[in-house]
């Protein structure tokens, strides 16, 4: 049988608009927590931004992000372990929208060029 590296995620935190923390399930009652970054895409920051308009950007993805994360159980689909420790991954909604795609129409975002999938590793 062959692993996706497909698993359910009960978000516990939003760090900012593309970073958050999850308690991911292993199966066997077993789970661990885990921070993770959104795959292809960029908010404004929150944590020292170059502008007031970058921050004011950033409280606003970081918000969209909470409402639509934080307490709910989602799909995580784990790539490869990125900058500060953060797994990148993407992530779709109980109702199968992906939340990159969702926080991309809301023009809260930029989007990041990605390697080719047969370059990518996964958790």
């Amino acid at each position: 049988m062959k692993d996706n590296y497909i698993r359910q995620a009960f978000v516990t935190n939003v760090v900012d608009g593309d970073t958050f923390d999850a308690e991911v399930s292993l199966g066997f009652t077993c789970s661990v927590k885990v921070r993770f970054r959104i795959k292809g895409i960029d908010t404004p920051e929150t944590f020292r931004p170059k502008t007031v308009e970058e921050g004011e950007r950033g409280k606003l993805a970081k918000a969209r992000t909470t409402e639509l994360l934080v307490g709910k159980t989602v799909s995580i689909k784990s790539y490869k372990m990125g900058a500060y420790a953060r797994w990148e991954a993407e992530v779709f909604l109980e109702d199968g929208r992906s939340m990159a795609d969702i926080l991309k129409a809301e023009g809260l975002v930029k989007v990041i060029p990605t390697l080719p999938v047969s370059r990518q590793t996964a958790l």
